[in-house]
């Protein structure tokens, strides 16, 4: 895989000195997660720019998995790795002839998974606690830092800088 692409969007924060650092979730099934976490990089909705020009430098990025494979149904139900993003800008990877996401760098930390069911009650970005799912329909979104310090303390992660 060879960097094609590097681009700074428009949309993007990672400029902003005033820029807080954000927690954001990132939902892809657990075996996509593994690649990523072995490769040092996050990418989500399948792959566009929009989707990780969102993230600033120092970002943390939480994923969820509903899954455990992308093309099974095996429910995984759990936040599957943690880390922070490590760069400024997305860089397009050439993956094969015909796909080439954007990615950011991602220092992984090490953790083990944390089922999702017994944080439900505890995390104020899940409104509506009965239909839980509906919020990660949305692929990506930044939660409250309260709700980053829970899971990663649910992920055994001692602190988050």
């Amino acid at each position: 895989m060879t960097a094609v692409f590097s681009a700074h969007s428009m949309n993007t924060h990672a400029d902003d000195p005033a820029h807080a650092a954000t927690a954001w979730v990132v939902v892809a099934s657990e075996d996509h997660v593994q690649l990523a976490v072995r490769g040092g990089f996050i990418q989500a909705g399948h792959g566009k720019h929009s989707a990780v020009a969102r993230f600033a430098a120092g970002d943390t990025v939480i994923c969820y998995s509903p899954k455990c494979f992308f093309e099974r149904k095996d429910l995984c139900q759990s936040f599957t790795a943690l880390g922070e993003i490590a760069d400024v800008v997305p860089a397009q990877v050439r993956v094969n002839d015909q796909f080439a996401p954007f990615r950011r760098a991602v220092k992984w930390r090490p953790v083990r998974s944390a089922l999702i069911k017994s944080l439900i009650p505890q995390l104020s970005f899940i409104v509506n606690k009965q239909s839980w799912g509906y919020k990660f329909r949305f692929g990506v979104f930044p939660i409250p830092d309260k709700d980053a310090q829970r899971i990663a303390a649910a992920m055994s992660v001692a602190t988050m800088s």
